[in-house]
């Protein structure tokens, strides 16, 4: 299969996580935004908080074994940059005994883990969005995080705008 958004321009791609964006900033009190600190997710952060404005917007960091902790001062310091609220959790996924497993579908219950966490955090408010960093490169049939996403109604807006990893490399780099 053809990934088509490799035939939409930047522009257009840049128009559509606006749009995206603003919608929700238009219709919700507050965004929150799984952030790892990762390339993926301080991009979809940046732009999160300069169309919807700061206030609007929490970065939510989820730290645990499964996570790289040197990335963390990282994390915090970038939304201190941005002005943005940011929360550090706990990884919650050792409280959940299918991941304990290590089945293939770990990675599925460790994005069910967290992202259940962040919408507790919004006390599942229809006030509130949940973004995740997913982007266009990221494959659902190969990421089983994907499959919990989508069940829990995370909005991925890099991955619907059809933004890829090299172009939020790129843009980063122009934006330093």
């Amino acid at each position: 299969m053809v990934n088509q958004s490799k035939f939409v321009s930047w522009s257009s791609k840049q128009k559509r996580l606006e749009d995206i964006i603003q919608d929700v900033a238009t219709h919700k009190v507050k965004i929150f935004v799984g952030f790892s600190g990762g390339v993926d997710s301080s991009y979809l952060l940046l732009k999160t908080a300069a169309i919807a404005g700061v206030e609007k917007v929490v970065a939510v960091t989820v730290l645990g074994p499964t996570c790289a902790h040197e990335d963390a001062q990282g994390a915090v310091d970038f939304a201190n940059k941005l002005g943005v609220a940011h929360l550090v959790l706990n990884a919650p996924e050792f409280e959940n005994p299918s991941f304990l497993e290590n089945s293939p579908s770990r990675c599925y219950h460790c994005k069910l883990s967290r992202y259940e966490a962040i919408l507790r955090l919004s006390g599942n408010s229809s006030e509130v969005s949940v973004f995740d960093g997913s982007q266009a490169d990221d494959d659902p049939t190969d990421r089983p995080g994907s499959k919990a996403i989508h069940e829990l109604s995370v909005m991925t807006p890099l991955a619907t705008a059809g933004i890829n990893k090299q172009e939020i490399r790129n843009e980063l780099l122009k934006l330093g």
